[in-house]
């Protein structure tokens, strides 16, 4: 519940959902200076599924975090073309440096992500 001051995205909501069979991790709009004030608290950021913080962009999803949380699947939330250009390509080599699958919804369509018997799959439209 720390706020950091002058970045809204930095203030994003993060939650981790949890059950026996598996864990994702949301992240928002988080960038690196909140992805590290998150790892420096000591938090267990260990999850199967990171929705990837700022759809992509080259602020956020650092090497840091991503040591933490070691994906097996990295969902990217942007729009196809989008003006900003998300995801930047840096972040999806970072994700695929650490093994992840990385998923887009601009390439992939909707994602869906579900946890069922120790085991967690990807279902695209």
């Amino acid at each position: 519940e720390k706020e950091i001051p002058g970045n809204e995205d930095d203030n994003s909501l993060v939650m981790m959902l949890s059950s026996p069979d598996g864990r994702i991790l949301l992240t928002g709009d988080m960038e690196r200076i909140a992805e590290n004030d998150l790892v420096e608290s000591g938090a267990d950021l260990k999850a199967d599924v990171l929705k990837v913080g700022h759809h992509g962009s080259e602020s956020s999803t650092g090497y840091i975090f991503l040591r933490e949380v070691m994906p097996t699947y990295a969902v990217i939330s942007c729009g196809k073309d989008n003006s900003y250009g998300h995801p930047h390509g840096v972040v999806v080599e970072r994700l695929q440096d650490i093994g992840a699958t990385v998923l887009m919804t601009a390439t992939e369509g909707e994602v869906v992500v579900e946890c069922n018997n120790s085991a967690i799959w990807h279902v695209s439209n």
